[in-house]
């Protein structure tokens, strides 16, 4: 549950992340006081103010791109330190030369009074003191005419959010909205969700009306469309708030809108409604705060008495436990998983089933996911094969080394093809390979790369096994396997070190022989 959970519903979408950070704010304000281009469109969509639409692939790919790119990270990082570091050319510093945003191009980064402002502003956006906060409020009383007032009345208001101080802030934001400038989109924004923290909702209805028209190209029109959405229910125009949403869902930001929409819903008299809304945010956005929310909110539709509501479908509780799975939650994806399991049967319920003990055991409740799938007894063969590959790698994790063998060959026996028989080959050929038994290593990969020769894991089989030639002083058997996987894998990038090896088991050592990483 996030730490913003007793703020309001206005105040917890930028306190939490929906709306701008303090460092993204930061940004923002950087881009307006040192560039001085005004609309920097590139930096104010990095400050994260975009609202187009996720779908549900889109999240789960959001997950394994954030976990693949952690990996990079930790391997650049270990790289870098393992390596000769002092060779890497320092980072260019930044400069204006020539980038026709010098002084004299730019009337704006000439002007003294935004000089004034940076030196102002600087300290007050590192830590908000009271003695800074005074500066700012001096600096913006004295140029109420200047668009350098509107920007520290907007870093004194938005500092003011961040600490729940609304009224303060709010005040802050109307002498600003008082200032031609180009910044007068956030300045509207962020008034109007001050006031709607302070249940003041007619008067931020007011400012928001229009909005759209007066900032036709601004990034927080889709936010503006949410908090309109929010003080329309609050003023008992449910149904209005709901049709509005019904309209722009498909452009504003999922799943904030599905669980906006849900509550317009509800107000308006139509649970059904409000469930269908519910479930999209509660099971195509597991991991998102709005999740908890929706299944609050679908808990309390199921005890009201009256109208029935209808249960989720099948496709959507499955596609909520891949998520998360997908997700590394792999507690709640079995959890997920056993719900599916309990709401369907057959075929399907087995595959969750099995999924729900993988999921078990990712988690790491070996002893708990053994006892699950050792029970398990499934007719469906691609249920059968995961389940018995999860068994293998259970015993492996519990040191049972012939139990584990004898799985991986009964795997192999009953599902030759199977992609889980592709995995325990892998995985038993890396068991072997941590236990330094070449010639039992190199049997699984042999068996691997034989097996599935255009699989996902073929071309390193292979190289290992070449690899564990040359070691052994095999060079002849060496040369004719790195000479295949020049041939078989050339687009692998392993081919490069493959074909400096087999020139060297020829007799002809390369300049600088070395074994790529694996």
């Amino acid at each position: 549950m996030t730490r913003f959970r007793s703020c309001s519903f206005p105040a917890r979408r930028f306190l939490s992340g929906r709306g701008l950070t303090a460092i993204q704010f930061t940004c923002l304000l950087a881009g307006l006081l040192f560039w001085g281009s005004g609309r920097l469109s590139p930096l104010v969509g990095a400050a994260g103010a975009t609202d187009r639409a996720a779908t549900p692939s889109t999240t789960a790919e959001k997950a394994t791109h954030s976990a693949a790119a952690k990996k990079r990270s930790q391997s650049s990082s270990r790289k870098t330190s393992a390596k000769e570091s002092h060779n890497i050319a320092p980072p260019r510093r930044f400069t204006l030369a020539g980038s026709g945003l010098e002084p004299t191009h730019n009337p704006l980064l000439a002007d003294p009074v935004m000089g004034e402002l940076r030196a102002v502003s600087r300290p007050f956006v590192e830590s908000a003191t009271p003695p800074r906060r005074r500066e700012l409020e001096q600096f913006a009383a004295r140029h109420p005419a200047h668009q350098a007032g509107a920007l520290a009345y907007l870093a004194l208001g938005y500092s003011a959010i961040e600490e729940k101080r609304f009224n303060e802030a709010a005040t802050y934001l109307k002498s600003g909205r008082a200032i031609r400038s180009q910044v007068a989109d956030y300045l509207d924004y962020f008034l109007a969700s001050s006031l709607q923290s302070t249940g003041r909702h007619r008067e931020a209805l007011e400012v928001l009306d229009g909005f759209e028209q007066r900032y036709p190209s601004s990034s927080l029109g889709g936010r503006a469309v949410l908090a309109r959405a929010e003080s329309w229910i609050a003023t008992g125009q449910a149904s209005s708030a709901a049709a509005l949403l019904k309209s722009r869902l498909g452009a504003l930001k999922a799943p904030e809108a599905e669980v906006l929409l849900g509550r317009a819903c509800e107000a308006a008299g139509d649970p059904s409604a409000a469930a269908e809304a519910y479930r999209h945010a509660y099971y195509l956005y597991p991991n998102s705060d709005e999740a908890d929310d929706a299944e609050q909110a679908l808990n309390r539709l199921a005890r009201r008495p009256g109208k029935v509501i209808p249960p989720a479908s099948i496709e959507m509780r499955r596609l909520r436990a891949e998520l998360l799975q997908s997700a590394r939650q792999y507690r709640r994806a079995a959890d997920a998983y056993r719900e599916l399991a309990a709401a369907t049967g057959g075929v399907e319920r087995e595959r969750a089933l099995v999924a729900a003990a993988a999921a078990t055991f990712q988690a790491g409740m070996t002893s708990r996911a053994y006892t699950t799938l050792a029970a398990l007894r499934v007719s469906d063969a691609a249920a059968d094969a995961q389940r018995l590959y999860y068994l293998g790698e259970c015993q492996r994790r519990m040191s049972r080394g012939e139990a584990y063998l004898g799985t991986v060959r009964r795997l192999g026996e009953m599902y030759p093809n199977s992609p889980w028989h592709e995995e325990a080959l892998f995985s038993a050929g890396n068991y072997y390979l941590l236990k330094r038994s070449p010639d039992d290593y190199a049997r699984y990969y042999r068996m691997l790369y034989e097996r599935f020769p255009a699989g996902k894991y073929a071309a390193l089989a292979h190289w290992r096994v070449a690899w564990k030639n040359h070691r052994a002083g095999e060079y002849e058997t060496a040369r004719r396997l790195f000479q295949e996987q020049v041939t078989r894998y050339p687009d692998n990038p392993l081919a490069a070190g493959a074909g400096t090896w087999r020139c060297w088991n020829c007799g002809i050592p390369p300049t600088t022989p070395r074994i790529p990483s694996t």
